[in-house]
């Protein structure tokens, strides 16, 4: 009772100076104590958080490039080659020269090229189907002289060269070709190798020159002289 007797006294006399003083180390004290704490309008402190730092975004996965797929055959380059031209025969098939039709289609294989590039070297698949009128011209006169012949084909080609306006490829493969029960002439395999030469006149429409030699199991072979287009989808 006597210490509060004596504060009382004390700040009596040091008069309203030191009563400003004590009241200044009480907020001193008070601040030292809510460090760290917001005060509202109304009186009410909430504790600041600290901010966190944004968590960095995880990096999307971004799609491997077509010539690094592991695929076979790259369909999103299909290019489309619509052809006529000529078939000329060796002498055994006893067939005058007959015009021909035939519907290639081809793509780059990455899987043989991992770095293949659409516009360069790359390698290829083709399929081809192709229909020729013949006629022999045996002496005396066959039981059926005269049909269409049909083949269908399946092999591989290089690209040597490639550029916005030149063309040039080879291939090889074989074909299974039915002569539509022309006397003589035997359904069967055959091997069949060439090349395409091409010029373009727009992004996506080349014209091209397809030689191509058809050897039969007999020996005898087929010449093929093809021009055509070639449409890239």
């Amino acid at each position: 009772m006597n210490g509060v007797l004596d504060l009382a006294l004390a700040l009596f006399l040091a008069g309203p100076g030191g009563f400003e003083f004590c009241q200044d180390e009480a907020e001193r004290d008070l601040d030292r104590r809510t460090a760290g704490v917001l005060r509202t309008p109304d009186g009410e402190s909430n504790q600041q958080e600290d901010e966190k730092p944004q968590r960095p975004q995880d990096p999307q996965p971004q799609e491997a490039p077509l010539a690094t797929q592991w695929s076979v055959v790259d369909f999103g380059w299909l290019e489309l080659y619509p052809r006529a031209g000529l078939a000329i025969f060796s002498s055994k098939y006893h067939i005058n020269p007959s015009p021909v039709l035939e519907i290639e289609a081809h793509a780059p294989i990455p899987w043989l090229s991992p770095a293949s590039n659409p516009n360069g070297d790359y390698f290829g698949a083709f399929a081809h189907l192709n229909f020729a009128v013949i006629k022999r011209t045996i002496v005396p006169k066959l039981a059926k002289a005269s049909g269409v012949m049909a083949s269908l084909a399946f092999g591989v080609d290089y690209t040597f060269y490639r550029d916005d306006t030149w063309l040039l490829l080879a291939r090889a493969g074989i074909q299974y070709t039915t002569y539509g029960g022309v006397t003589d002439l035997n359904d069967g395999g055959q091997v069949i190798a060439g090349f395409t030469a091409g010029l373009s006149v727009s992004r996506s429409l080349m014209f091209t020159l397809t030689p191509e030699i058809v050897y039969a199991a007999t020996g005898d072979h087929i010449l093929m002289g093809l021009l055509g287009v070639a449409v890239e989808f």
